[in-house]
């Protein structure tokens, strides 16, 4: 999905309805930082969370 060295966290907080999904990523450690397109930063998550959906079911 991301061809970039990434460090990523993801918290999943279950609840009654459902589960909520925190990600938070930024550029590895002691990698150099990037200005990220936010177009194709929408496209990734969007595909990132169909993915979540996916190994949900």
């Amino acid at each position: 999905m991301l061809s970039w060295e990434l460090d990523g966290r993801v918290r999943i907080t279950p609840s009654g309805s459902g589960s909520q999904v925190e990600l938070h990523v930024d550029t590895a450690p002691e990698r150099p930082k990037a200005l990220l397109d936010g177009k194709k930063n929408r496209k990734s998550a969007d595909k990132l969370v169909e993915q979540l959906k996916a190994a949900a079911s």
